[in-house]
C-alpha cells in the first residue's frame, strides 16, 4: 500500500513536470512564429556612413529607388504619421524607437510608405534629421563620429 502512494506521487510530479516543460516548450516555438524579426541595423546603409566619414552624400543613395523622400524618425519618436504627412505608424512594426538606440528611416512616395530602415545609432546617428523629411535630390554631410545631417 505504501509502495502504491510512493509510486502514484512519482507518477503525478513527473506528469506536473512534463506539463509544465511542454507548456515552455510551445510558448518558446509560438513566440518564434508570431514575431518578426527586423535587424537593428541595415548592411548597406552601415557601409554607405562608413564610406563616407566627412563628406556630403545625397540622399538619393540612402535607400532603393521608388521613394521621393526619406522621413527620419529619432529615438522616441511616437507619432510618425504626424512626421510623414499620413496615417502610418511605425509602432505597428517595431518598438526600436523606445529607447535611444535606433533610428528610423521612412521611404515614402504618393502617400504611401515604399520601405523603411531599423538603423543603430552606432552604425549611422540619423537623430539630428529626426522629425524631418528630405527629398531625393537634398543633401547630407556625414561627419566623423558617423552622425549624419542636412545641409
Amino acid at each position: 500500500m505504501k509502495l502504491n502512494k510512493i509510486y502514484i506521487s512519482l507518477i503525478i510530479t513527473l506528469s506536473i513536470v512534463v506539463v509544465f516543460l511542454l507548456g515552455v516548450i510551445f510558448k518558446m516555438f509560438l513566440s518564434n512564429i508570431t514575431k518578426s524579426r527586423i535587424p537593428d541595423y541595415n548592411y548597406h546603409l552601415t557601409l554607405i556612413v562608413e564610406n563616407n566619414l566627412g563628406k556630403t552624400l545625397s540622399v538619393a543613395e540612402l535607400g532603393g529607388t521608388d521613394w521621393e523622400k526619406v522621413c527620419f524618425l529619432g529615438p522616441y519618436s511616437n507619432d510618425s504619421s504626424e512626421v510623414i504627412g499620413f496615417d502610418w505608424e511605425i509602432t505597428d512594426y517595431t518598438d526600436v524607437l523606445v529607447s535611444d538606440g535606433h533610428n528610423v528611416l521612412v521611404f515614402v512616395a504618393d502617400d504611401i510608405v515604399k520601405d523603411f530602415i531599423v538603423q543603430s545609432r552606432s552604425k549611422g546617428d540619423f537623430s539630428t534629421l529626426n522629425g524631418s523629411c528630405l527629398q531625393r535630390n537634398q543633401q547630407v554631410i556625414i561627419t566623423k563620429s558617423k552622425t549624419v545631417k542636412a545641409i
